[in-house]
C-alpha cells in the first residue's frame, strides 16, 4: 500500500466514530485521553504543520516521537495547548 493511503488508513482507524467540531487552537493534553484520540491528534497535527511549512511528505516515525515528547509533556499540566507544544516539538 501507498504511504500516504496507508496513512490517511490509519487515520480513518483513528478517528472518533461520531462526527465532533474541533476548534484545534483550544485542544489540551486532556484531549488526548486514550490511544486512539493520541493517534488522530498525531496525524492532525502532523498534516497541519506539514501545511505550515509547505511539507508534502511524512514520516511516521517523527510524528511518534513528536506525540511521545509531547505526551511526557504533558503529564505535568493536563490543561495546556497542544498546538503549541506540538509546534515547538516539530
Amino acid at each position: 500500500m501507498r504511504p500516504v493511503l496507508f496513512a490517511f488508513a490509519l487515520l480513518l482507524a483513528a478517528a472518533p466514530a461520531r462526527a465532533e467540531v474541533l476548534n484545534i487552537a483550544e485542544a489540551t493534553c486532556a484531549d488526548l485521553g486514550h490511544h486512539a484520540a493520541r493517534r488522530f491528534y498525531a496525524f492532525w497535527f502532523d498534516g497541519y504543520l506539514a501545511a505550515k511549512q509547505n511539507r508534502t511528505l511524512s514520516d511516521g516515525e517523527k510524528m511518534e516521537q513528536r506525540m511521545d515528547r509531547v505526551m511526557k509533556i504533558c503529564e505535568s499540566n493536563p490543561a495546556q495547548k497542544l498546538l503549541p507544544l506540538m509546534e515547538k516539538e516539530k
